[in-house]
């Protein structure tokens, strides 16, 4: 099998990206975040799959991606439309890859032993889920998929309900789709989710976990000191 990644990631501009949580703990300071969970992820997953990429927006940033991310790393823009658009067009392109996974970057903890699990799922289903706790998903990965399979799955979804992981599963099975799930995780789109987190990597030993900790640390503590 062929596997292929992508992480669909906005440029962090301070006021263009995490404006929910930025209301709240500054927008200057939920930019920096963002920047850190690409950047975490762009390490852990370094070596997954064979060819992996981050689907960026806007695509004029692409050459400050390129300055940041590591070399195992390729770019490519995000097609216009809204975020089912986006996802079937990168989906659709899937460059002869038997077995493609698309993220966010709002879940910094994925490992590389999840996104594995993930790609082993497709070995014997045609769908693999991350449930999000908010009732959307974090993960969504699809193993050789049919137009038509893409327009049944992302055409005409609001994604902003908490119902989109069950409408996904609802629109998989009757497409006559087997789906397999991953564990559910949290998304980073509040400052509760970001607590969560925060408790979560100071319950680990991990030492990823650790790094992500004191990086976020460092970013709190200029909002205290500002």
């Amino acid at each position: 099998m062929t596997e292929r990644l992508g992480v669909m990631a906005k440029y962090w501009q301070v006021g263009q990206v995490k404006t929910r949580l930025g209301a709240t703990i500054g927008l200057e300071q939920s930019a920096r975040l963002h920047r850190i969970f690409c950047l975490q992820l762009a390490r852990s997953l370094s070596e997954v799959a064979h060819r992996r990429s981050f689907v960026v927006t806007p695509s004029d940033a692409m050459p400050s991606f390129e300055n940041e991310l590591p070399s195992e790393w390729a770019l490519e823009p995000q097609a216009d439309g809204d975020l089912g658009s986006r996802m079937k067009h990168w989906f659709a392109n899937r460059e002869n890859a038997s077995s493609s996974i698309l993220i966010g970057a709002d879940c910094p903890r994925l490992t590389r032993q999840d996104l594995e699990e993930a790609f082993a799922c497709l070995a014997d289903h045609d769908i693999v889920l991350g449930p999000a706790h908010d009732g959307g998903y974090y993960l969504v990965g699809l193993r050789s998929p049919a137009g038509s399979v893409l327009n049944a799955l992302f055409d005409g979804m609001v994604w902003s309900q908490s119902s989109v992981f069950e409408t996904t599963l609802q629109r998989a099975a009757a497409c006559g789709l087997s789906v397999a799930t991953l564990t559910p995780n949290s998304d980073v789109d509040t400052e509760a989710d970001l607590s969560q987190l925060f408790s979560d990597l100071q319950a680990s030993d991990r030492d990823t976990d650790r790094s992500l900790e004191r990086e976020i640390q460092a970013v709190m503590a200029m909002r205290d000191d500002a």
